[in-house]
């Protein structure tokens, strides 16, 4: 009898802690969500600010500097998306339109893009591989 219930207990033991390592990988999930969007919020709001200069200034090194770095913070974030990091689902309905904008619409960030001494490694193999 005492062994019916050390199975018991083992077996729920084995769910708790099945359960916690499932809500705790969400958990991190959730937060490295929550990151990523303020990394790409300040990343967005640099270049923006950037492109608004280069109105004024016509710094084309400025704003090639803040676009390359605006484009490695989506390769990094693409990245997370690729390692399973954060949802597919999220990063998809968050960023899909940007990434389709950089490489395939006609604009500077495309032409940074693809004549850049970065290689954007990450936006490529997301870009292959759910578009």
């Amino acid at each position: 009898m005492t062994e019916i219930f050390s199975c018991i207990a083992a077996t729920a033991s084995a769910i708790a802690t099945i359960t916690t390592v499932y809500y705790t990988r969400k958990n991190s999930q959730a937060q490295m969500e929550i990151s990523l969007s303020e990394f790409m919020y300040k990343a967005r709001k640099d270049f923006e600010d950037a492109q608004n200069e280069y109105e004024t200034n016509k710094d084309q090194d400025v704003y090639e500097l803040c676009a390359e770095k605006f484009l490695a913070t989506y390769d990094e974030a693409c990245s997370k998306a690729l390692q399973k990091k954060v949802s597919r689902k999220w990063f998809s309905s968050t960023y899909d339109n940007d990434l389709r904008k950089i490489t395939s619409e006609k604009t500077v960030l495309k032409d940074i893009y693809n004549e850049a001494n970065y290689d954007f490694k990450f936006i490529r193999q997301y870009c292959e591989k759910f578009k």
